[in-house]
């Protein structure tokens, strides 16, 4: 399966999230882990996947700190934030053209 950044489907993908009500900012980052980003943005919100324990998650000290929560959830075999960002910049195809005419 391509990489969601080698074919675009990420760039789509990042337009369909955004609208989400709940979702106040996407963005991607080019660093190992998105430490700095989160110590920069220090959201309300952190949430990662359950196969990380508390100690592993990355940024959940700065959030925290500031009042914030991390949440773990749990898993379900068979789905994966790739294969739903494929999913998700599928179904609404045209929502995403309409929005990024050249990609």
């Amino acid at each position: 399966m391509d990489s969601l950044s080698g074919v675009g489907v990420l760039d789509k993908a990042m337009v369909v999230v955004a609208a989400l009500d709940a979702v106040d900012l996407v963005t991607v980052f080019d660093e190992d882990t998105p430490a700095h980003l989160i110590s920069l943005l220090v959201p309300d919100v952190l949430v990662k996947g359950s196969d990380y324990s508390l100690d592993e998650i990355v940024g959940r000290s700065d959030v925290e700190r500031a009042g914030g929560t991390v949440v773990r959830v749990p898993l379900l075999e068979g789905f994966s934030t790739e294969k739903m960002l494929r999913e998700i910049a599928g179904r609404y195809r045209d929502v995403v053209e309409r929005e990024m005419p050249d990609g």
